[in-house]
């Protein structure tokens, strides 16, 4: 045998060596997690490996899966929720084989399976992006600011901005709960008795734009940019909107200075039986070439350190926070946020009780309705879906015409309960006949609103339309579309949610969401128990 052969053989026999090492690594890692029941896991094909994933990282979707499936053979089938809603599918036993929330340490806290092994593959900081002329005008762009700082200005009026909702959302999570850490003065191990409510209401003046989820709140702004300075969100969302054509102003992307929390993305193996297919994944998504291409498609930093960041993501003086160490600790900033600090909500809920809605679809909407006045208090998502003190809950009931407008305040601490009680029996008494008056019902909440925010500009307005037919009666939504088009620019700005439910036509229902800059919601696939409780990420 020549020596260019024993050369080669040599070679491919140091390739296999080495691969077998590092799969035996990465195995051994995973073995060193503490091992559970894998009760999360188990009733999934062997040809594919299900992942509830959070709801930002659809853009990982198709290229990527389909890349991950070529080289590694492993079939992903993703799933996405919110970051609430995430611990509690896994909490109720639904099976995945693993999950890739936002912020491991959360999932760490909140849920009831222990994982069987978990692996970082991508972070990205939460950061404020701030218009130019703002930042300079501020002077941010050569002093970041502090978060005291951005409390100052969002107090004066003089910094309006886009955040999710923290209890929906893990941006709106990791800011607030950056926020309340800034202002107790603590870098970590921050407790219950450091969160003073009213110290978050400065900051919270500011919010004028929330939203469920971080990308459908960057769709919303690029549409409310003219009325706002600026957008919390992580800053690979904040890079990709300054690619946008639409966006008018680019945004300085700003760090403050006592610290931002990241978002981690760990994958969390759930089910023991999928083990291999897991460090498969792990193989390949931390290596080289796989993550330097995540980092161009979707400006996520990578975790393999031997990718060479690219020049937007080199910013390298930002203080990254410790996530609480406690649940009660993030219970404590997100009540204390909703329920105190931030803007009061005036919500209005357009409902159909025509007949059609007889028997169990009625049945399903007085469920619903029951769950946001705090029956639901085993779930995170039931705590905080309900609703909240101060708030204004405005009930619309129509058939062929308009049936009740009823409306309830609910109250601090002390009052709160009695208003609950009072939705509770509306609810209860709600009975389905008629036809079906879709647009007269919105044309009567948006004149509801229009009157409303008169007198109360400040708080937060949104429309919730759940209908389960075809408009019969009443307004054609050409009419409504008319009508529109003559309110004034305050009232435009308020949104409407509508729930596709039953044989609710989507197409008219998807252009009067697009038209006031809502988001449709189908109720046809899952729960309308849980639709409603995502709802309230943008209410």
């Amino acid at each position: 045998m020549k020596t260019d052969d024993f050369v080669s053989i040599g070679r491919r026999i140091m390739k296999w060596l080495f691969f077998a090492i590092v799969l035996a690594i990465v195995t051994a890692c995973g073995g060193s997690q503490q091992e559970g029941s894998g009760s999360a896991g188990g009733a999934t094909s062997a040809a594919e490996f299900r992942i509830l994933a959070s709801s930002e990282v659809k853009d990982l979707e198709p290229e990527l899966v389909e890349k991950i499936r070529r080289a590694t053979g492993v079939n992903l089938r993703l799933s996405y929720a919110g970051t609430l809603e995430l611990v509690d599918r896994i909490n109720s036993g639904e099976q995945f084989d693993a999950v890739l929330p936002a912020k491991g340490a959360y999932f760490a806290l909140a849920s009831t399976v222990k994982p069987l092994a978990q692996e970082k593959i991508m972070y990205s900081l939460v950061a404020l992006g701030v218009k130019e002329s703002k930042a300079k005008t501020f002077g941010w762009i050569k002093t970041p600011p502090t978060w005291a700082d951005i409390a100052h200005q969002s107090q004066k009026g003089m910094f309006r901005y886009a955040m999710t909702n923290p209890a929906s959302s893990n941006t709106g999570m990791s800011a607030l709960l950056g926020l309340a850490a800034a202002l107790a003065g603590k870098a970590e191990d921050l407790q219950p008795t450091d969160i003073n409510p009213e110290k978050l209401r400065p900051f919270a003046s500011g919010m004028r734009l929330t939203a469920g989820s971080s990308g459908w709140l960057a769709e919303a702004y690029l549409k409310d940019q003219d009325q706002l300075d600026g957008i919390i969100n992580y800053e690979s969302v904040l890079l990709s909107l300054n690619t946008n054509p639409v966006l008018r102003e680019k945004l300085t992307i700003i760090y403050p200075q006592d610290g931002v929390i990241s978002a981690d993305y760990p994958l969390i193996l759930l089910n023991a039986n999928k083990r291999e297919q897991y460090n498969q994944l792990i193989l390949y998504i931390k290596g080289v070439e796989f993550q330097k291409t995540l980092m161009e498609r979707t400006f996520r930093r990578p975790t393999n350190k031997d990718v060479v960041l690219l020049p937007l993501l080199t910013q390298t003086s930002v203080v990254e926070l410790l996530f609480p160490a406690r649940l009660e600790t993030v219970e404590a900033v997100l009540f204390g946020y909703l329920d105190i600090a931030r803007n009061p909500a005036t919500s209005i809920f357009v409902l159909d009780v025509s007949g059609s809605m007889q028997g169990q679809r009625i049945e399903q909407l007085q469920k619903s309705l029951l769950s946001l006045t705090g029956t639901d208090q085993k779930t995170l998502g039931g705590k905080f879906s309900r609703f909240q003190e101060r708030e204004k809950v405005i009930l619309i009931t129509f058939h062929n015409s308009i049936d009740n407008i009823v409306s309830f305040d609910i109250g601090d601490r002390g009052a709160r309960e009695k208003s609950l009680q009072a939705i509770r029996d509306f609810t209860s008494s709600l009975s389905a006949n008629g036809g079906t008056a879709i647009y007269s019902a919105v044309h009567e909440a948006y004149k509801v609103a229009a009157h409303l925010i008169k007198t109360d500009p400040n708080r937060i307005y949104s429309i919730v339309l759940m209908t389960d037919g075809q408009n019969t009666d009443g307004e054609s939504f050409t009419q409504l579309k008319a009508y529109f088009r003559t309110l004034p620019p305050q009232a435009q700005a308020i949104r409407v949610f509508p729930v596709l439910f039953g044989s609710a036509r989507p197409e008219e229902l998807n252009e009067l969401a697009t038209m006031t800059g809502g988001r449709m919601f189908d109720a046809t696939k899952i729960a309308l128990q849980s639709v409603f409780k995502d709802i309230r990420g943008y209410q």
